[in-house]
């Protein structure tokens, strides 16, 4: 018995591990599992400027989850995070998203499906003089099976800067 618990554990632990990385290259793989508190922290960050991030749960949530996003020229790094007390994030799943182009933008926390506030979703986003900003990529930060999973991004939508931008 014992012996049929240790192959199931290792079978829905392991997969769950395999399950992250899908949206990150080689290169920077090394980056998931990895805590942090200052960029410094993370020398795969180097030449790497901070974009922007937002939480992925409410602020008295017993788990906090959030995200960070990061690019150097034509790339962007997205971490989905736990937040812990001390200010620690640690890196549960890292989105790469290469050739970003000036008009473009990452955001997350203020997307929607259709009419369905979803602060789960991050989306690759057109920047315009729109009040919302099209989708043209999404994906779901999934918080039960901690990873980061493709989105349909045909509905979704976030908050733009309308006029002022």
């Amino acid at each position: 018995m014992k012996f049929n618990t240790l192959i199931f554990l290792s079978l829905a632990f392991g997969s769950a591990a395999l399950a992250q990385g899908k949206f990150v290259s080689e290169k920077y793989k090394p980056l998931i599992g990895a805590t942090w508190q200052k960029d410094e922290d993370l020398p795969l960050l180097d030449g790497f400027m901070y974009r922007g991030g937002s939480m992925l749960s409410a602020i008295d949530d017993e788990e906090l989850f959030g995200t960070n996003w990061f690019a150097k020229g034509s790339t962007a790094l997205v971490f989905f995070e736990r937040m812990g007390e001390d200010n620690t994030h640690e890196i549960i799943d890292v989105l790469e998203i290469t050739g970003l182009k000036k008009n473009q933008e990452i955001k997350g926390g203020d997307c929607s499906n259709g009419e369905a506030e979803m602060i789960s979703l991050v989306a690759l986003v057109t920047t315009s003089q729109a009040e919302r900003w099209k989708a043209l990529k999404a994906w779901n930060f999934n918080r039960d099976k901690l990873r980061i999973e493709s989105y349909d991004p045909a509905r979704v939508t976030c908050l733009g800067m309308g006029e002022e931008y």
